[in-house]
């Protein structure tokens, strides 16, 4: 870091919260879907930011996750 910013700029403060959770099930043959719609909250350098993620989330018979994709970033 001292290289790329040799004025040697303050390190940045980041965090992001879960704010909010809703699932919903969807269950085809042996695989079970699940939409989930989060609310994260990011703040940056005191700078806070919400957004909403829609991420899809399939579960084999066993149990485990087979695949997840986010649908959307709003």
């Amino acid at each position: 870091m001292d290289e790329a910013f040799p004025s040697q700029i303050a390190q940045s403060k980041v965090s992001s919260v879960l704010q909010d959770c809703q699932s919903y099930k969807n269950v085809r043959g042996e695989k079970v879907f699940y939409l989930n719609e989060l609310v994260i909250e990011s703040t940056y350098d005191g700078q806070v930011s919400s957004y909403k993620m829609i991420l899809r989330t399939a579960v084999n018979k066993k149990g485990e996750i087979s695949d997840i994709k986010v649908i959307a970033s709003l």
